[in-house]
């Protein structure tokens, strides 16, 4: 078993999972359909707007700002005026989404052992977002196993 803080944790795992998380945003394919959907004139946020919030449908900007509120209001409805008549909201979405599947399937078909490190994954990671873990202020040491299952259990 290896004894980390939650400071080690976050600092092993904070950009690799940055990275990963938005590894599909930024990957040539997505900028295609971006191409597409006639989403590139805006900039590199009209389809991540338009994706993200398009699941609220055809609705106001400001409906869009309110939703998405980690960008300024302002540039969330200028990205979201943007969208060309033809293409919804809910295909914008759609199209998004399509495009975070797409690159999955990609890029983890490789990993025949992906099942066994999600669960692992995801049964540690548990005990960091405990209510217990996230109100200290003090770093707390967590045991995890040194490696994860290598396939995943049978239900």
């Amino acid at each position: 078993m290896t004894t980390l803080t939650t400071i080690d944790v976050a600092q092993a795992t904070g950009k690799p999972i940055l990275e990963f998380g938005r590894a599909w945003m930024v990957s040539p394919a997505t900028a295609a359909r971006a191409a597409e959907l006639e989403l590139v004139a805006s900039g590199r946020f009209g389809f991540w707007v338009s994706g993200r919030a398009g699941v609220l449908g055809d609705v106001d900007p400001s409906v869009a700002a309110s939703a998405l509120g980690f960008m300024a209001p302002s540039a969330v409805r200028e990205y979201w005026s943007v969208r060309p008549a033809s293409l919804s909201a809910w295909d914008a979405a759609l199209a998004w989404f399509g495009c975070a599947a797409t690159w999955g399937r990609n890029a983890l078909t490789v990993m025949p052992e992906a099942d066994g490190w999600q669960i692992w994954l995801a049964r540690s990671s548990t005990m960091l977002i405990s209510p217990s873990a996230r109100c200290s202020p003090a770093p707390r040491s967590y045991h995890f196993p040194a490696t994860p299952p290598a396939t995943r259990p049978s239900t």
